[in-house]
């Protein structure tokens, strides 16, 4: 994670621009989490709603990142209750769209600020979810990323309610 946000932050991100077909590029991504969401015994729903032959030119791997990071947090931040993504193409925009939204410990609104802030971390005190450690890169490279694919990032929260999380690239 370090590695790569230097390399954004200097500008030196070599992407690698390619047609690829997303609908199972999206599939295969998101679907790498499902182990991690029955571990937990949370419910992992997906709604993949991208047309089986759509081909999209762009950087894969910079898009997978993007997915994982955000999928990857929902599920590490939720202790019981559902993950759901849900992944579509906007035609008359020319975008991608993921939605993840989580039943999680949420985000106060004193907190949302930080989340993509380069190495903070939301404190969780009054949570019972334990939390593996981490170095507060994650949502700065994934804002990064978003940012260098010309897309947008937003979410909403409640803290105690869960978070939700949207991007369009």
């Amino acid at each position: 994670n370090l590695l790569n946000f230097q390399k954004i932050e200097s500008g030196k991100w070599s992407r690698n621009n390619m047609n690829f077909e997303v609908q199972s590029f999206a599939r295969n991504t998101i679907d790498s989490f499902v182990p991690l969401a029955n571990q937990k015994n949370l419910s992992f729903k997906v709604n993949n709603h991208l047309d089986k032959n759509l081909v999209v030119f762009g950087d894969p791997f910079m898009i997978r990142e993007v997915y994982s990071n955000i999928i990857s947090n929902a599920i590490k931040y939720t202790s019981e209750g559902y993950v759901e993504v849900t992944v579509e193409h906007d035609s008359s925009e020319g975008m991608l769209k993921l939605t993840v939204k989580d039943t999680g410990v949420g985000i106060s609104d004193e907190d949302k600020h930080l989340v993509f802030e380069e190495f903070e971390q939301i404190k969780q005190e009054d949570s019972n979810v334990h939390f593996t450690t981490g170095n507060g890169l994650g949502m700065a490279i994934t804002k990064g990323l978003v940012d260098e694919m010309n897309g947008d990032i937003s979410f909403s929260s409640t803290k105690g309610v869960g978070t939700e999380f949207f991007v369009s690239i």
